[in-house]
């Protein structure tokens, strides 16, 4: 028969009794006890992204898992039970009740708050909360705020996915190109348009600059100030009508609303002949390979 062991104790038959001794006197270090590897975990990222750093919404991912399970651990404490059931059941304090309480009520006010925000709200916060480039960072507008991370963004999005890919039958990847603008707001569609339009030329234009190109779903860093197109190719623009300039190129005919195209959100989509400037980007007509740049993100 087995040797009988301590029920939840590990079986040392056949260890060798130093070995025994070495284990009953090893302590855990400090650094490894789990209050300061939860510290570890989430105090640093959370001073970079409050003091130094926070870019966008995704940042708070840095702490987030270390913030989860530390706040786990108040209703694994309630839970808990003995593993050893011949002993006596373990009393829990009253304050160990009550904190576990008082968390458990916050957490599920902070759920429905949030689930309410979700599936009703256009935003996270309320829009009185919204500060714009003033008051708390969490409610200023180059931080995100008030975060449209919603079911009525998503649908937004997905609005605007399905709008951009009804324009590629208009489009000819060999010789025509898409241009989006960053001065009316083209920026937060753009990549958009490279998942909607894969196999086409997609180029971010700023104020002097094609600065970015999407195709075959990675992007290319430019920096340069013309959009070539092949012989015969167009210019596809997706812009608002009251872009900067698009008035007085209309008076040249070299621009052209196609009113048959899809319409893209609150954008239209106007056909550009070469020749023309698109916010001091000129079109030009390039025979052969148009090298795309250097590649970023595949």
């Amino acid at each position: 028969a087995p040797p009988a062991t301590t029920p939840g104790a590990a079986p040392t038959a056949g260890v060798p009794a130093h070995r025994r001794r070495r284990w009953a006197d090893w302590a855990r270090p400090w650094y490894q006890s789990r209050t300061v590897i939860l510290l570890a975990a989430t105090v640093p990222p959370m001073a970079v992204v409050a003091l130094v750093q926070f870019a966008k919404g995704g940042y708070l991912l840095a702490y987030l898992p270390g913030a989860v399970i530390a706040l786990l651990l108040v209703p694994a404490a309630l839970l808990r039970t003995n593993p050893n059931r011949s002993s006596a059941p373990v009393h829990r304090s009253k304050g160990v009740l009550v904190w576990g309480v008082v968390a458990s009520i916050a957490v599920l006010a902070i759920a429905m708050f949030g689930a309410d925000r979700f599936l009703t709200a256009a935003a996270v916060l309320p829009v009185p909360a919204h500060q714009g480039e003033h008051g708390p960072w969490l409610t200023q507008a180059r931080y995100q705020a008030p975060y449209p991370n919603t079911r009525a963004a998503i649908r937004s999005a997905d609005a605007m996915d399905e709008a951009l890919a009804r324009l590629g039958p208009l489009v000819d990847a060999r010789r025509d190109v898409v241009v989006i603008d960053s001065v009316d707001g083209g920026t937060e569609f753009y990549r958009n348009a490279g998942w909607s339009l894969p196999s086409k030329r997609v180029t971010l234009v700023a104020p002097g600059s094609a600065a970015y190109t999407e195709q075959g779903g990675s992007l290319y860093y430019q920096d340069q100030s013309t959009v070539p197109v092949a012989p015969g190719g167009w210019v596809y623009l997706v812009a608002a009508p009251n872009l900067p300039g698009l008035r007085q190129l209309a008076g040249t005919g070299k621009v052209t609303w196609l009113r048959h195209a899809p319409r893209i959100g609150d954008y239209l989509v106007f056909r550009i002949a070469p020749g023309s400037s698109i916010l001091g980007v000129h079109v030009t007509v390039v025979p052969g390979p148009r090298p795309l740049g250097a590649g970023i993100v595949g």
